[in-house]
């Protein structure tokens, strides 16, 4: 099994976007990401996204965006941002066929690689509580809330924040 981690840009979106928007059926319809969605966030030159593939193969993707103060408001997240680059980790998708394999934790792993060498600091994100939230505490982020009924979804989501500078990652 070859694994190779990709950059997902505004550019190559196009190459992946069937898989992207056929996974995102996973979540319940009210938090759906649309193609409109990601390419917005794509267009951010300070958003970060990676595909994951396995012998040339889409089996899943990683976004994130720079945390705004309009969202740390919304979502009472109460970091300091003065001196703190922090970003919110938008999205995990593993492909259904590819999941329980550990590659969700790889793709988490080379996501934080990333960001590090991009300056920031800290990784915050909404998630669901049997799914990347598992990934994220394996990690050492911690949950600070329960939000539930996330989004009017049906479902709770738990919010996390993740010290960048504890996480060790090569």
């Amino acid at each position: 099994m070859i694994l190779t981690f990709k950059e997902l840009t505004r550019d190559n979106f196009k190459d992946y976007q069937d898989y992207i928007l056929l996974y995102e059926q996973i979540y319940p319809e009210k938090i759906r990401s649309s193609q409109e969605d990601y390419i917005e966030m794509l267009l951010d030159d300070e958003s970060i996204a990676l595909v994951l593939e396995v012998d040339s193969r889409y089996a899943g993707s990683i976004l994130g965006c720079p945390l705004e103060e309009e969202d740390r408001k919304l979502f009472n997240i109460n970091i300091p941002l003065e001196n703190t680059k922090v970003i919110y980790l938008y999205n995990i998708i593993i492909a259904p066929e590819y999941q329980g394999k550990g590659l969700g934790y790889g793709l988490l792993k080379e996501f934080i690689r990333v960001v590090k060498e991009k300056g920031y600091y800290v990784l915050v994100g909404h998630f669901r509580p049997n799914g990347s939230a598992t990934l994220i505490k394996k990690f050492g982020g911690e949950v600070k809330q329960v939000w539930s009924n996330w989004e009017d979804s049906g479902e709770d989501y738990l919010y996390c924040e993740l010290d960048l500078k504890s996480v060790a990652v090569t």
